[in-house]
């Protein structure tokens, strides 16, 4: 058998290249140091192909190797992030899960009677079945004029759900007593009578507080045809007091009459005189999980 015995390789005009005087183990590649100086790769190579979109890995001494996880095949949307499926046998692309996903409603700088607050207007995030809850942090929020606050459900299509019997408990210092909303589909805020001042008033403005209620329904009968549900408390300011007023309470089914369904849509912030046009409401929706 015959052999060339030769340090040095050159194709005619091109580059010479040095060889390795030993082997670099199997599944070595070649390499070079960009100044013609070839070498084995301390990195091995697999010694067989991977299945479809397997990344490389190394087992941290030199081996490379196909990972087990499978890669999406495509990239995904903005915003989206890589998780394990819930399968646990591959990697997708996906949304972030979060606890809480919260906007802020500023009406000095957008004034408006009507305000329509749908969940994709909040984030593309959120699946209506897996929302909890809804809580809203309103910070001296007031009106062109001495209102109270309302607030409508919107159903699947963001319409406002205008029927529906809702029954209030509120307490404070100056009455303990109820009211509700003759059908009309709203929860309003105070439940007392008594507005809250308009901005720029000289005994100050508009209201502050926590409102939380359930927007979903489920089950069947009464399950679902009576559930809805709202915690609030707040303080504002009345048009003849020196001191603000304080009050806290409920809405809920009014009696044996029935709600007008779930606000899968999100809901409407509304004055019911003048535009809101001071303060801000942060809105949080909570999510299952």
């Amino acid at each position: 058998m015959s052999k060339v015995i030769v340090d040095q390789i050159q194709k005619n005009g091109g580059t010479t290249f040095t060889l390795p005087s030993t082997d670099g183990g199997a599944n070595a590649p070649l390499t070079t140091n960009a100044s013609g100086t070839l070498a084995f790769s301390p990195l091995k190579l697999p010694a067989a192909d991977g299945t479809a979109n397997k990344p490389i890995t190394t087992d941290g001494s030199g081996q490379l190797q196909f990972s087990p996880n499978t890669l999406p095949a495509a990239i995904g949307a903005a915003g989206q992030v890589m998780k394990v499926n819930s399968g646990a046998t591959a990697l997708e692309y996906g949304s972030i899960a979060v606890s809480s996903i919260k906007k802020t409603l500023n009406f000095k700088t957008n004034p408006a009677q009507s305000t329509l607050v749908t969940y994709a207007s909040i984030s593309s995030d959120i699946a209506f079945a897996n929302v909890a809850g809804v809580r809203l942090s309103v910070f001296e929020l007031s009106s062109s004029s001495a209102t109270h606050m309302r607030i409508f459900g919107l159903d699947a299509s963001g319409t406002r759900i205008s029927s529906g019997y809702f029954g209030c408990r509120y307490h404070t210092p100056q009455s303990n007593s109820s009211v509700h909303n003759s059908n009309g589909g709203y929860i309003r805020f105070p439940g007392y009578s008594t507005n809250f001042a308009q901005t720029n008033y000289n005994y100050g403005q508009g209201f502050t507080g926590t409102i939380m209620f359930n927007p979903w329904r489920e089950g069947t009968g009464n399950e679902l045809n009576k559930a809805f549900q709202c915690k609030y408390d707040m303080t504002w300011q009345h048009s003849s007091e020196t001191n603000p007023y304080i009050e806290y309470g409920g809405w809920g089914q009014y009696e044996t009459q029935t709600d007008g369904g779930e606000w899968a849509g999100g809901f409407e912030i509304y004055a019911e005189a003048g535009n809101f046009n001071h303060g801000r409401v942060v809105v949080e929706v909570i999510m299952e999980g």
